[in-house]
């Protein structure tokens, strides 16, 4: 089960869908059988806003994040400060499970599955063999792993984009702890 503390802090800042993606992801999440998560969520330690999280479980603490192109890989300072964000909820025991609009739109079994694994907290994945990240230090007792992301590539490529994700969430369902960073030379 994923585990840890987690955040003391956190507030439904409301319910209001944002997006068309987001819009998308709970229709189809509804009709799925999974426990609803909680939308919209405002994410804190002590008193500093780290992030809204698009939806939320608490038990186990499951982040989840619906990232759009258009925003989320505008830049490699924008890229850099979305991995600065979810490695902190990363820290401190939350599970992040990042997910594009082409998740969403085209391959929704696998978001299900990824969110199924991390609420059951089951699955057994090697680091080393998922492409999109490289390795920069990992513990496999501990499931503690540092990467790195290629930023141009994510700025050049969805598909590279979400080939990473899709490999840090592999991890992060079977109970990894991420610590990204832009590997240097890629701002």
């Amino acid at each position: 089960m994923v585990g840890a503390t987690g955040l003391a802090d956190a507030e439904l800042d409301n319910e209001r869908l944002e997006s068309f993606l987001e819009q998308e992801f709970f229709q189809r999440f509804s009709e799925a059988g999974l426990p609803l998560p909680t939308l919209q969520v405002n994410r804190y330690v002590g008193q500093r806003l780290i992030t809204r999280v698009d939806a939320e479980y608490r038990e186990p603490d499951i982040s989840v994040f619906l990232d759009g192109r258009a925003y989320h890989a505008q830049s490699a300072d924008k890229i850099r400060d979305d991995l600065h964000r979810r490695n902190q909820l990363e820290q401190r025991g939350v599970c992040v499970l990042e997910f594009t609009y082409g998740d969403v739109m085209n391959h929704f079994d696998v978001v299900l599955d990824t969110i199924r694994a991390a609420l059951d907290g089951v699955g057994d994945v090697d680091p080393a063999v998922l492409p999109g990240m490289s390795i920069v230090h990992a513990d496999g007792g501990a499931k503690q792993a540092d990467m790195e992301i290629a930023a141009e590539a994510w700025l050049a490529s969805d598909a590279a984009r979400g080939e990473s994700l899709h490999s840090a969430n592999q991890l992060r369902a079977a109970g990894w702890r991420l610590r990204r960073r832009i590997a240097s030379g890629n701002d």
